[in-house]
């Protein structure tokens, strides 16, 4: 996670959303201005197929950012295959917008949070911050004597 980047206050809010189907660059589709809310949820039909939402916030003090690649459609127009040689290019990223939800689509149902991937990207910072800070001797020997007594090895 980056701490200390700053973002320009003129940056767009970016809407994003994750969806189970593949929506080409040269289609044209709003799909702000086709999904209807029903109570809590979300729908919108795509192509004839309906596609159930919902919005998951980010953590507290926690942003999102959408970068742009700025040299990529010079790298595009001298080589198609840029994209397999890009991490060994010298590249320049702009900030296109900022979010701070992410809405998750599935068919027919309301993504589950238990087998979605958004709500489970979502909650690495806190185990991230609870991973890597820093425990006392007490708290260690406190958490081995509560496991040493609710361990039973049972031997063969």
């Amino acid at each position: 996670m980056v701490s200390g980047f700053d973002i320009p206050s003129r940056t767009a809010i970016a809407k994003i959303h994750n969806l189970p189907i593949k929506i080409l660059e040269d289609e044209s589709f709003n799909l702000e201005s086709s999904i209807q809310r029903n109570c809590d949820q979300l729908e919108v039909s795509i192509r004839g197929r309906l596609l159930k939402g919902e919005e998951f916030p980010l953590p507290p003090q926690v942003r999102g950012c959408v970068l742009k690649d700025i040299n990529a459609e010079e790298y595009v127009a001298k080589d198609k295959n840029w994209l397999l040689n890009a991490y060994s290019q010298e590249r320049t990223w702009s900030t296109e917008g900022v979010f701070e939800t992410l809405t998750a689509w599935a068919h027919d149902d309301v993504p589950h949070k238990s087998i979605h991937w958004i709500p489970r990207v979502l909650q690495w910072p806190a185990m991230a911050k609870q991973a890597h800070s820093q425990v006392s001797m007490e708290e260690l020997d406190k958490q081995l004597k509560i496991l040493s007594n609710t361990t039973h090895i049972v031997s063969p």
